[in-house]
């Protein structure tokens, strides 16, 4: 009976360990949920197997309104490591992101497309051109983002995160030679 039960549990016991762990693509689909998709006006799927040959998986982010999809696509991390983010604009076509990637915005052009990126975000508080560490910041209501990671650090497998840190693994913050920097705003 003994050895009954030890092989059950020698069974059962490295599924359950091996469920436990979660992929990267999942870690960034809960991050961009919490950030991105706190937004009424984004939506942001779930990750997508990869086609064959391909180990990247992609996560969808259907926009409310064109403006909104563009000024996204040109601020949002666009590669993960194993994982690509496509916006898509309210019709479903994927937005192309920057004309020219490694073209420098004007500062005016890099606060619409994060006004338009941010709209309706409850975390977002504003921009301001000519930071003190950047030559921008983006300032976030100081409040905490958490989601579920199998964090072993945790009890309950959560991840901590203060707003302006959760959204600077969620944005790209070059773009040429412009720097962008979050901040938390002061109550």
């Amino acid at each position: 009976m003994n050895k009954l039960i030890l092989v059950c549990l020698a069974l059962v016991t490295p599924t359950q360990f091996a469920l436990a762990a979660s992929a990267p693509w999942y870690r960034a689909a809960a991050l961009l949920q919490k950030t991105i998709g706190a937004s009424p006006c984004f939506q942001v799927g779930k990750p997508e197997q990869p086609p064959a040959g391909s180990r990247v998986h992609t996560i969808a982010i259907q926009a409310c309104t064109d403006a909104a999809a563009r000024g996204l696509a040109q601020v949002i991390k666009t590669d993960f490591g194993y994982v690509a983010i496509n916006v898509l604009k309210p019709s479903g076509e994927k937005d192309s992101g920057p004309v020219d990637p490694s073209a420098e915005p004007t500062l005016d052009q890099l606060k619409e497309s994060f006004d338009a990126a941010f709209t309706q975000n409850p975390y977002f508080v504003a921009f301001h051109p000519h930071g003190r560490m950047a030559e921008v910041t983006l300032e976030f209501k100081c409040e905490v983002v958490q989601l579920f990671t199998d964090n072993l650090a945790d009890l309950h497998g959560m991840s901590n995160y203060v707003a302006a840190d959760a959204f600077t693994q969620v944005l790209s913050m070059k773009y040429g030679k412009l720097r962008v920097a979050a901040n938390s705003a002061v109550k």
